[in-house]
C-alpha cells in the first residue's frame, strides 16, 4: 500500500501539470452548432463488450492463461458470426503487434544473456545511497520507452534492487521498487511502449501519425528524466 500510494501521488502530480500545460481543460467541450446524441448499442456489440468481461474474470479470478482465454473467446464470437473476421485481421495494426513482440523479445534475450549482472554492477559503480532512486528511476524510465512498465521492465528491474542495495551499503528497498515503478510507467505513452502503441494503433484515417510519433516519443524520454529528478526530490533527499 505505501509503494501503491507514493506512485498514484508522484503520477498525479505530473498528470496534473500535463493536464495544465497541454490546456487538457479544453478539450472534449462541445463543438457550436453540433449536437451530440447517444449511441445505442447492438446485440453484437454487447455480446462483444461480455466477451471482454468474461477474459479479464478469467484471467483475474480464475487465473485462465491469457492467450489460451483469449483464443477461445475470439473463437465463440467468429462462430457466432457476430462480425467480419477476415476485414478484422486486416484492420488490426500489425506494424504495432511485431513491435511490441519484438521488443519483449529482445528484453528476455537480454535477460537470458546475464544483463541483470550486468545491469546490477554498472549500477553499483556509479551510484550512491543518495542518488540510487535518481538513477533507478532513470534507467527505468529509459528502458519503458521501448518495452511495457508492468509487462517487462519491473520484472527486470525490481529483482536488481535487493542486490544492488547490499553492495551499495545503504538504502531503503521499497523505496527502490518506488522509483522502479514510477519511474518506468510515467514513461508509457512513448509509442514504443505498449501504452503509446495501442494509441498509435487506435488514431483515425487521415491522421498525422508521423508527427504525433515524434511528439509522443519526445514526451516519453522527457518523462524519464522528470522521472530521475521526482525520484531525487522525494526518495533521495528526505533519507
Amino acid at each position: 500500500m505505501r509503494i501503491f500510494l507514493a506512485v498514484a501521488a508522484i503520477q498525479s502530480v505530473t498528470a496534473l501539470l500535463a493536464y495544465a500545460l497541454f490546456g487538457g481543460y479544453r478539450v472534449g467541450r462541445p463543438v457550436e452548432g453540433v449536437s451530440v446524441g447517444r449511441v445505442a448499442l447492438n446485440p453484437a456489440q454487447l455480446l462483444t463488450l461480455g466477451a471482454i468481461g468474461l477474459f479479464v474474470l478469467g484471467v483475474m479470478v480464475f487465473n485462465v492463461p491469457p492467450v489460451a482465454g483469449a483464443f477461445v473467446l475470439v473463437a465463440l464470437l467468429a462462430l457466432l458470426k457476430l462480425g467480419d473476421l477476415e476485414q478484422s485481421m486486416r484492420q488490426l495494426p500489425w506494424s504495432v503487434v511485431m513491435r511490441i513482440g519484438g521488443i519483449s523479445i529482445l528484453m528476455g534475450l537480454l535477460e537470458r544473456l546475464g544483463s541483470l549482472e550486468l545491469l546490477t554492477s554498472l549500477l553499483a559503480r556509479y551510484s550512491s545511497p543518495d542518488t540510487v532512486n535518481a538513477l533507478l528511476a532513470l534507467l527505468s524510465g529509459l528502458a519503458s520507452v521501448g518495452s511495457s512498465s508492468s509487462g517487462v521492465v519491473m520484472p527486470l528491474m525490481v529483482p536488481l534492487a535487493p542486490e544492488l542495495l547490499e553492495k551499495l551499503g545503504g538504502g531503503d528497498l521499497v523505496r527502490a521498487v518506488i522509483a522502479i515503478d514510477f519511474g518506468s510507467h510515467m514513461v508509457d505513452v512513448s509509442p514504443l511502449s505498449t501504452l503509446g502503441a495501442l494509441c498509435m494503433a487506435g488514431l483515425p484515417e487521415g491522421a498525422d501519425r508521423s508527427r504525433l510519433f515524434r511528439q509522443m516519443l519526445l514526451w516519453g524520454l522527457s518523462m524519464a528524466l522528470v522521472g530521475a529528478l521526482l525520484a531525487f526530490v522525494f526518495l533521495d533527499l528526505p533519507q
